[in-house]
């Protein structure tokens, strides 16, 4: 008689490249469309897992499969996924975390949306970097950088006591400035229409926008531009634009390394 081996599950972080034995339970963090545009190519979707590590891996769903999967998984909802593969990242670029083994389902693979696990899973993912990681990373295609604070202060470990007798608890408390701060500007020009985003303090500097003079409600109300930005509208500006490598996509890349307000002697630098 032969025995068939149960499945058993894994950690995203101990997983090797090819097909998998075993199962990994992950929450789906973000999912999305892969497009290229202009011509909206549709290669397929990618999706963003964290397990309860808090590991979190840059998954494909590959176009010949994607009607398979399409409407089985639901930003924020944790699943059992097993028969997947892994493979080294190769040429791919855009990959949401700095990693370069990705998942990949397959017509055999098999997702089941579970509602609990013995462990919580985290509901977002961000780590820390440094200036010279961020910079280096600013310079390639590979991984997408999105910087949304600066750390400031990290507090000792306190404990606390919670109310009605449940204990004690240990605290540690992280203070960020946030700096997420994102400009998307058309540039028009001899006929030439250029749409692009700038953030950080680049879009900052370029807009006279602070961040941090602003409440809540009005960083979320995306349907208003704030006066500051408006009084940029329609003013003339030169632009230097340096473009990228273009070795590992079709995609036109560039760096705004520049920018001089017509109407100033005032020069400003992308550093």
């Amino acid at each position: 008689m032969v025995q068939t081996k149960m499945s058993y599950e894994c950690k995203l972080e101990e997983l090797c490249d090819g097909s998998q034995q075993c199962f990994v339970v992950v929450r789906i963090l973000r999912l999305w469309d892969c497009i290229i545009p202009p011509l909206n190519d549709f290669l397929g979707m990618d999706f963003l897992a964290v397990d309860s590590e808090g590991f979190a891996m840059h998954g494909c769903i590959p176009l010949d499969v994607t009607d398979v999967f399409c409407g089985k998984l639901l930003e924020g909802s944790m699943y059992q996924i097993s028969t997947f593969e892994v493979r080294p990242r190769g040429k791919k670029t855009h990959l949401a975390v700095a990693y370069d083994h990705l998942l990949y389902f397959n017509i055999s693979t098999v997702v089941k949306q579970i509602t609990y696990h013995a462990t919580s899973i985290p509901h977002h993912h961000f780590s820390f970097a440094s200036y010279t990681d961020i910079m280096s990373s600013s310079h390639n295609m590979f991984y997408l950088t999105d910087v949304i604070g600066m750390l400031d202060v990290i507090t000792d470990v306190v404990p606390v006591v919670l109310c009605n007798n449940r204990g004690t608890i240990f605290k540690r408390e992280i203070f960020l400035t946030l700096l997420s701060l994102k400009i998307s500007l058309i540039i028009e020009h001899g006929g030439f229409r250029l749409q692009t985003i700038v953030f950080g303090d680049l879009a900052s500097r370029l807009t006279g926008f602070d961040m941090t003079t602003i409440d809540l409600a009005e960083r979320q109300n995306f349907r208003k531009i704030p006066s500051v930005a408006t009084e940029k509208v329609g003013q003339n500006y030169e632009f230097i634009l340096g473009v990228l490598n273009q070795s590992y996509s079709s995609q036109l890349v560039f760096k705004i390394y520049r920018f001089i307000p017509a109407n100033s002697d005032y020069i400003e630098h992308d550093n």
